[in-house]
């Protein structure tokens, strides 16, 4: 979305909330997903004119007058160069699946539309 010109915080929340609305993704959730995308090391998003996420319960129009943009490590990972989780890890619950380490057992196959169980974790 965002490689398609979309780069308001508010603007992607729109669109993947009715996406990701059925698998329960609510605007903490999505907040929270974007914090993680944002934060270094191995950024995916760089957030400008953001100094700090809201916290729960709080206002959310410091991030009105934001813009949100891909890194160049982020479009290595869309272009299937590198691998988030494999870089920064992950220790995640995900439908009540825990992904945890640098190569979780269970991951996405984008081409099978499907999770698939790996192995192996490490």
């Amino acid at each position: 979305m965002i490689d398609s010109g979309i780069n308001s915080p508010y603007d992607l929340f729109d669109k993947a909330g009715g996406k990701l609305h059925g698998l329960g993704m609510g605007d903490l959730e999505y907040w929270h997903t974007l914090r993680k995308m944002s934060r270094d090391p191995f950024a995916l998003l760089r957030i400008t004119g953001l100094t700090e996420f809201p916290g729960y319960n709080e206002s959310s129009s410091p991030l009105q007058n934001c813009d949100v943009a891909i890194t160049e490590f982020g479009k290595n990972v869309l272009d299937g160069k590198e691998d988030w989780v494999e870089r920064k890890g992950i220790n995640e619950w995900y439908g009540g699946v825990h992904l945890q380490g640098a190569l979780p057992r269970w991951r996405w196959d984008s081409s099978a539309q499907t999770i698939k169980d790996t192995g192996s974790e490490r």
